[in-house]
C-alpha cells in the first residue's frame, strides 16, 4: 500500500517530498500490460545479476513513476517537464520503496510567452530506495503554477 506523499510545503533548496509503497506482483502485472513489457524477470525473477536472488524485479520505471507524483501532490498543477533517471540496482516486487524529491533550486519564470501559466522552475532531486538499498538516482525538472504561487 502507498502512503500519502509528506510534505514540508517545498519551496526552497533542501526540502523535501517522500512517499513509500510496495508494489505487488498486481500492480506489476498491470503496469506490464500497459507498458507492453515482456521481460521475465519481471514475472520469474529468472535474471543475470549472478547475485542467485530469484525474485521478481520491478520495473525501473513503475519504480520511477512514484516521482511526479510526489511533484503533483505538493504542487498542484503543476507540470512534470523532465527526468533523468539511473537505475543503480535492481527492486523487488513487494520490498517497499522509498522515493524522495529533495528541492534543489526554484526559480521565478517571466510572466510572458508560453511561461505566463507557470511562476517557476523547480530542479528536484530525485531517489528511490528499496530495501535500504538506492535503486533509482536522478533529477526533475517542474514548472510550478502561477496561480496557485508556486508550490500549492
Amino acid at each position: 500500500k502507498q502512503r500519502a506523499p509528506t510534505r514540508a510545503r517545498p519551496s526552497t533548496p533542501q526540502e523535501t517530498l517522500a512517499t513509500t509503497r510496495a508494489f505487488s506482483a498486481a500492480d506489476v502485472a498491470a503496469f506490464l500490460a500497459l507498458s507492453g513489457d515482456a521481460n521475465p524477470i519481471h514475472e520469474t525473477g529468472r535474471h543475470g545479476g549472478g547475485d542467485g536472488d530469484t525474485r521478481p524485479l520491478l520495473p525501473g520505471l513503475l519504480t520511477a513513476s512514484l516521482f511526479p507524483g510526489l511533484v503533483g501532490t505538493a504542487a498542484p498543477g503543476s507540470v512534470y517537464a523532465s527526468q533523468t533517471l539511473r537505475f543503480i540496482a535492481p527492486a523487488p516486487i513487494n520490498v517497499p520503496v522509498t522515493a524522495t524529491a529533495v528541492v534543489e533550486a526554484v526559480a521565478p519564470l517571466p510572466p510572458r510567452g508560453p511561461a505566463r501559466t507557470f511562476a517557476a522552475r523547480a530542479t528536484l532531486r530525485t531517489r528511490a530506495w528499496a530495501g535500504g538499498v538506492m535503486v533509482v538516482d536522478g533529477t526533475a525538472v517542474a514548472l510550478l503554477p502561477r496561480e496557485r504561487g508556486g508550490w500549492g
